[in-house]
């Protein structure tokens, strides 16, 4: 009964992790986050937001703090753009910082 019980705690962990691995891809954030400056949606804003704090808490975990760092700068500056305190540059630059800072976290897939 132990050993089941640790099996299936194990088959869990890694599908809680792939799951948030693919919620937290840097492709899906680069993606949303364009519709949403591009469009000024705020349901891909919000979409955007929520990819980007699963990546934030993904490079926690893993003590992958230059990517953290820059994911939680991003999101700053999607904020600001969304309420015209930035401009779309400024978030541009951070999405490139992002993707370079976190491209290992993004590679574990």
């Amino acid at each position: 009964m132990v050993r089941l019980v640790r099996i299936v705690s194990i088959l869990s962990f890694v599908f809680v992790n792939s799951q948030e691995l693919k919620a937290s891809s840097l492709e899906n954030v680069r993606t949303l986050s364009l519709e949403c400056i591009n469009r000024i949606d705020t349901s891909k804003c919000n979409q955007a937001l929520t990819k980007m704090e699963s990546l934030q808490r993904l490079a926690a975990r893993r003590k992958e703090y230059f990517c953290q760092t820059y994911v939680l700068g991003l999101e700053a500056d999607l904020l600001n753009y969304k309420s015209q305190e930035s401009n779309q540059n400024s978030f541009l630059l951070m999405l490139g910082k992002v993707e370079q800072a976190c491209k290992d976290l993004d590679n574990i897939q």
